[in-house]
């Protein structure tokens, strides 16, 4: 099956016309493999045109998934809902627009972020939109927070907590209590 096709409508008229529609796949994000490979809205991964790709090339999330998540047959099992995880890409372009973003799912379903060299942890998927809700205020509050921020830590969604770069070494911080 070519899985480009997000979905197909066929209609028969009872003059004997037929009208076939088809919808094409809609990619949130590219997920680095060889080959590159894009995820739809739905979590479904698939093989790209050529086209396609160089398009979601230019301003989609790079996501790498663990070895077990990347196909459909070992995805049911698996520990991540990828439906989920296109959510959080769609919500990251949201937040960040046309931002480079990279997103990591481990296969044990911890998820990790790189914004401009820095490394933001969500942990799993649970509370994930409150943990985009956080990523949002705080951007919003410091908006150099990724210059200056070597990680930020977003498992806990109502205590984010950063670690500061440093010429002499990193300094962990509330990023409610201070204003670094």
């Amino acid at each position: 099956a070519d899985l480009r096709w997000g979905g197909a409508d066929l209609r028969r008229s009872l003059f004997g016309s037929v009208w076939l529609t088809l919808e094409p796949r809609v990619p949130v994000a590219v997920v680095v493999d060889t080959p590159p490979l894009l995820m739809d809205a739905g979590g479904t991964i698939y093989d790209p045109s050529p086209a396609e790709l160089q398009r979601a090339l230019g301003g989609l999330p790079r996501m790498t998934l663990g070895r077990g998540l990347r196909y459909s047959a070992v995805a049911f099992a698996a520990p991540v809902d990828r439906r989920r995880v296109a959510e959080l890409a769609n919500g990251l372009r949201d937040i960040l627009g046309d931002t480079p973003v990279g997103i990591e799912v481990r296969e044990r379903g911890l998820v990790l972020l790189t914004i401009q060299e820095c490394r933001i942890v969500l942990g799993t998927l649970a509370q994930y939109p409150e943990k985009l809700a956080t990523l949002r205020r705080v951007i919003n509050d410091q908006p150099d927070l990724f210059r200056r921020a070597k990680e930020i830590n977003l498992m806990v969604p109502d205590h984010p907590r950063f670690i500061e770069r440093t010429s002499g070494g990193a300094s962990t911080s509330d990023t409610r209590n201070s204003s670094p």
